[in-house]
């Protein structure tokens, strides 16, 4: 499927069908993510966990067997690359038909922690639920996506802008590129914040993070969001076939305090 197809029937999944997920099913999915690589030269490891071998648990989530986490070194930008390695592993995963959600808290880290062999330079970045959707969303699912706004996207022009952030980027500013940044507008993000703010200068797209949730124990969870926009605007380049590299050079454009250069996708 399509990337644009995908993100239009994606969405965070805590209700879950109580149906075994297939071997096959897991298996296409585990050779697919023992494969993945990421840009930014962070080790990771991931891997499908059986929750009651492991006796792994999140209060928020229901009728679930099966989770996948994510562990990588603690080194700069582990967060990125985790985020990146995580996103294409979810987005295979719904095209298999199983449910997902992205947990950064809401975890028995304990648990997790000794299911994935965490060691004292590494941490344990995220976890995904994995399954059937229930045909039913529970009444605490209900509450939760009520609460956050789940369905709720920030408008275009508060999320893109071009050559300053005084300049809101149109629609008609971009149409080459269109389906890029609408993908990223889609994309899931930690209490659905959605930190993520793009600027478009010439044939550069720069990423910075709209920070509102401080910096954890465990991570910048919003540079995890970032991550996903970079991965879901990168797949995007791809399938418009706009060959890209990926920069670190800061334009030192005039921000809000609140907002924190990360990295720049360059079009070759």
């Amino acid at each position: 499927m399509l990337l644009d197809e995908l993100l239009a029937i994606r969405r965070s999944v805590p209700t879950f069908a109580k149906m075994k997920i297939e071997n096959s099913i897991l298996e296409k999915l585990d050779n697919y993510i023992q494969s993945l690589t990421n840009p930014f030269d962070v080790p990771c490891t991931i891997k499908i966990l059986d929750k009651e071998e492991y006796h792994l648990s999140s209060p928020v989530i229901q009728g679930e067997d099966t989770y996948m986490a994510i562990k990588a070194k603690r080194k700069e930008n582990f967060e990125l690359a985790s985020a990146y390695i995580f996103t294409l592993a979810t987005l295979k995963a719904l095209e298999l038909g199983l449910g997902s959600v992205i947990l950064a808290g809401s975890l028995n880290r304990p648990a997790f922690n000794e299911a994935m062999n965490l060691q004292d330079d590494e941490v344990l970045v995220v976890a995904s639920p994995l399954g059937y959707t229930a045909k039913k969303k529970s009444f605490k699912e209900n509450v939760m996506r009520l609460a956050l706004h789940a369905d709720k996207r920030e408008d275009f022009s508060k999320l893109f802008f071009k050559n300053d952030f005084f300049s809101p980027l149109s629609e008609e500013d971009c149409l080459d590129l269109l389906p890029a940044f609408l993908n990223v507008r889609k994309g899931p993000s930690a209490i659905n914040r959605q930190p993520w703010r793009l600027l478009l200068d010439e044939k550069t797209i720069h990423f910075y993070e709209h920070q509102t949730i401080p910096k954890g124990e465990f991570g910048d969870v919003q540079l995890f969001d970032i991550g996903i926009a970079y991965t879901l605007f990168t797949l995007s380049l791809t399938q418009l076939n706009k060959p890209y590299h990926l920069s670190f050079a800061n334009p030192d454009i005039s921000t809000s305090p609140q907002d924190k250069y990360v990295l720049s996708v360059v079009l070759d």
